[in-house]
């Protein structure tokens, strides 16, 4: 114990003080999105404690990506809640439990109104902390922020009467409220917003404008962006030959900002259908055969697929998509192969994140070594 320790430890009256090598790293406190190759750029995952805000065009992904992680949150925590501030109206209870999510454990308000979204956030994750406390964490979901306006606004004859700046002013008193009591909680909070067609760049690109409020881009710990792909190979159907009946669709997801790991921008690529969301195994190939994992993947003729350990050895051969995606669903030792080469590849290309992910790929490279070794009894 340092010094410093000792004097906090000795002063009681000093609350709410710290010590810097005490506190647990991002790494360590991490949730997985449910995606590897989101986990892998977005620094392991989400945190609780934190706001996240999302924000596309529409029907890029956004409540579909929001669910994902939900479903995960349920999984990792027995008593996890999902909390659903569903102004849109539009929630498919089935479509969720497609998803993952467990519906006897997702509560829902409707509500068009800012200030009692905050309120409803604020009351609801209390009484649950009170009840049970740590044991029970609450991931609220607002799909969409955008719909909701200051109950002035609504109240009002003047539909005119305060606009964006009083969105903006009732926005940033709500957000400082709640990013007080998540960091005492430990809930979460993803925010979801639409964007507006800002027309198009000088190369034909499509560019959107978000929303000008400042608290939105301030509070949250990361910003996400999702689009979909513009390509048409990029695009699934029912019937590949005719391409009839679209079913799916390749979506980019940037990290437009991510306080915990530095990390910003980074873009990955994973698979969504339209009724099933996203597709985990699907996900993970495409960021292999988008190079990735080369050191490790290789892919040959006719569909074959070889497969080789962190010692660079060979590990196994596949044969066909579908065989590689059975293999994604049960092989621990691969799965946990890409998550060290990913990280392996941001240590070797940035310096900065050399001794970041220093213990990291050690306990990966400790992991592995014992997976191959059950692998081979």
């Amino acid at each position: 114990m340092s010094f410093l320790s000792e004097l906090l430890d000795s002063n009681k009256e000093l609350k709410g003080i710290s010590v810097l090598a005490d506190i647990p790293t991002y790494e360590e406190a991490v949730l997985s999105t449910g995606l590897l190759p989101l986990d892998i750029a977005w620094g392991g995952g989400v945190q609780r404690g934190r706001i996240y805000t999302m924000y596309a065009p529409k029907s890029a992904g956004k409540t579909t990506l929001a669910f994902t992680i939900a479903a995960s949150w349920q999984k990792e925590f027995p008593k996890g809640i999902v909390c659903v501030i569903e102004s849109e109206r539009a929630l498919d209870p089935i479509r969720c439990k497609i998803m993952g999510l467990d519906p006897e454990r997702v509560a829902v308000n409707h509500t068009l109104c800012l200030e009692d979204a905050f309120d409803y956030m604020k009351d609801f994750g209390k009484t649950v902390f009170d009840k049970y406390g740590m044991d029970a964490p609450v991931l609220f979901i607002w799909d969409s922020w955008s719909t909701c306006t200051a109950k002035t606004i609504i109240e009002s004859e003047n539909i005119w009467a305060g606009g964006m700046q009083l969105d903006a002013r009732q926005t940033t008193q709500g957000l400082k409220k709640l990013n007080a009591q998540l960091a005492d909680t430990q809930h979460a909070a993803i925010i979801i917003q639409h964007v507006q067609d800002g027309g198009t760049d000088r190369n034909g690109n499509q560019l959107y404008t978000t929303s000008n409020i400042q608290a939105l881009k301030h509070y949250p710990s990361a910003i996400v962006e999702l689009s979909r792909s513009g390509s048409q190979d990029d695009q699934i159907y029912r019937d590949p030959v005719t391409k009839k009946d679209k079913i799916g669709t390749v979506v980019r997801v940037k990290l437009v900002k991510n306080k915990l790991t530095g990390m910003d921008d980074r873009t990955v690529e994973l698979v969504m259908y339209m009724a099933t969301g996203f597709n985990r195994e699907e996900s993970t190939i495409r960021y292999l055969e988008t190079g990735n994992c080369n050191k490790y993947f290789q892919v040959g003729g006719g569909g074959n697929y070889t497969l080789l350990n962190h010692k660079e050895e060979e590990y196994k051969k596949v044969r066909g998509k579908d065989a590689l995606k059975e293999l994604l669903k049960t092989d621990k030792y691969f799965l946990t192969l890409i998550e060290y080469a990913g990280y392996k590849h941001y240590a070797d290309s940035e310096p900065l994140f050399a001794e970041k992910y220093a213990q990291k790929l050690k306990n990966l490279e400790d992991r592995l070594n014992n997976l191959l070794l059950d692998s081979v009894k």
